[in-house]
């Protein structure tokens, strides 16, 4: 999972960005963790957070739909 994961810094515009979510998801944690996805363009955001991936406007699965596209075989990059 290393070799597929990244971690992003958070900055002042992802600050600024996140404050724009707040109508979509109240919770500004999870308003950067969005607003740093969209910035790296990540091709998923990965949580356990099930209200986050509903809302979130960057494709978003859970830890075991991850697994599964991973046992496919599919490309998760």
């Amino acid at each position: 999972m290393r070799e597929l994961s990244i971690v992003v810094p958070v900055g002042r515009p992802d600050i600024l960005q996140a404050t724009t979510y707040r109508d979509l998801h109240d919770d500004f944690e999870d308003d950067l963790v969005l607003a740093a996805a969209q910035r790296v363009e990540a091709t998923y955001l990965v949580t356990f957070d099930g209200r986050l991936c509903r809302r979130a406007p960057v494709a978003c699965l859970d830890p075991a739909s991850l697994l599964t596209l991973l046992h496919a075989g599919q490309s998760v990059v």
